[in-house]
């Protein structure tokens, strides 16, 4: 197993750190934490989305944890980029979802539930440090210290870690407006994990959102529901530290892999967090960058 490397400049490291400070620092979170829906609201200027409106709300639940509301009920809403291209899909390939909930193993887009709700999500990248091996999800798939199985070869359930890391802190009321990132530590030894995604192209390293948007290449996503969709790049979103695309996914997905496709090689951007329910296909991602460099951590192949 080696180590990948990455494109990440200290200009935008920066600035990626400071997104994620804005979205929340990463806390464990205190009582039961909502499934993510997402709201957005579109930002002054006109958008090329078609169907968008200013009220809009997005619906993201990757599992089907119970939401809870805000004591005054109000929701924060996020801001769409003031443009952005269609939505469009350019690859879709649901025959790898079988093999990606039935894999026997931890790898990107494979099956992992949890323990406390039974709740189904997907594995995001592998990543390590100084011994220890972390999965790299969504913070909305569990709460800090929930354990997390995945089913073995035999049907067997193989408790394979904790989450260690959840930065899901003011994700209320079933709605994503903050950061959405988790870390789950692989504990058991027996665990088994493969960190190389089933991809038709070399997994080359990884690359901020920074550097997403300014190539604004084709974005892929591997998931436990609907196994592999690519399209394309929609615009970026500061305030959560993710951007948006065009996929197509569904619940069970949240916390898959998700990679930019540049040249026929695959790097590592983000894993999935919502979709928005008034423009098809067009989905949020997470990205990853900050949170390798806040906790040292090294994206395995």
């Amino acid at each position: 197993m080696s180590f990948l490397s990455h494109v990440l400049s200290p200009l935008a490291a920066a600035a990626l750190t400071a997104a994620l400070t804005v979205a929340g620092p990463a806390t464990a979170t205190v009582g039961e934490v909502s499934a993510p829906q997402a709201g957005f609201l579109s930002s002054s200027g006109p958008s090329v989305v078609p169907g968008f409106n200013s009220d809009a709300l997005a619906s993201a639940p990757a599992t089907d944890k119970t939401a809870t509301s805000p004591a005054d009920g109000t929701q924060k809403l996020l801001k769409l980029p003031r443009s952005m291209p269609d939505p469009v899909v350019t690859r879709s390939d649901s025959s790898l979802a079988p093999s990606l909930k039935e894999a026997g193993q931890l790898a990107p887009g494979t099956a992992i539930y949890n323990k406390r709700t039974g709740m189904r999500c997907s594995t995001g990248h592998i990543a390590g440090k100084e011994g220890h091996v972390f999965v790299v999800t969504a913070g909305h798939c569990g709460n800090t210290g929930d354990s997390f199985y995945y089913n073995s070869d035999s049907g067997r359930r193989v408790t394979f870690g904790t989450m260690r890391v959840e930065t899901e802190n003011t994700n209320v009321k079933g709605f994503v407006n903050s950061s959405d990132i988790g870390l789950i530590e692989i504990t058991n030894p027996r665990a088994k994990y493969n960190s190389s995604p089933n991809l038709d192209g070399e997994l080359a390293g990884w690359i901020s959102n920074d550097e997403v948007e300014r190539t604004r290449p084709t974005i892929c996503r591997l998931g436990s529901t609907t196994g592999f969709s690519c399209g394309n790049y929609l615009g970026i979103n500061r305030e959560v530290g993710g951007f948006y695309f065009a996929n197509h996914a569904a619940k069970g997905d949240s916390g898959g892999a998700v990679y930019a496709l540049v040249d026929g090689k695959y790097y590592a951007v983000g894993v999935y967090s919502a979709y928005i329910e008034e423009v098809d296909s067009m989905h949020l991602a997470m990205e990853v960058g900050t949170t390798l460099n806040q906790h040292g951590l090294s994206l395995y192949n």
